[in-house]
């Protein structure tokens, strides 16, 4: 499986299961990079693709939250 996709359902899961609330802050983007073992840059993609789904939003300088 694509590592972006994994990692995008793996955190969805996470939200819809109510594991992470609303409000709740994601780990930051290195540490989810450590975690799969991958590139931050492919964290990145995922996290924008729950952000396009509505799922999380991105506050600059402060993180990203469940919406």
């Amino acid at each position: 499986m694509n590592p972006a996709r994994r990692i995008r359902d793996d955190l969805a899961a996470l939200i819809q299961s109510g594991a992470l609330r609303p409000g709740d802050r994601i780990p930051i983007e290195q540490e989810l990079a450590a975690q799969y073992g991958c590139a931050r840059a492919t964290v990145s993609k995922a996290i924008g693709e729950l952000v396009a789904m509505g799922l999380i939003e991105r506050r600059r300088k402060a993180g990203s939250f469940v919406a």
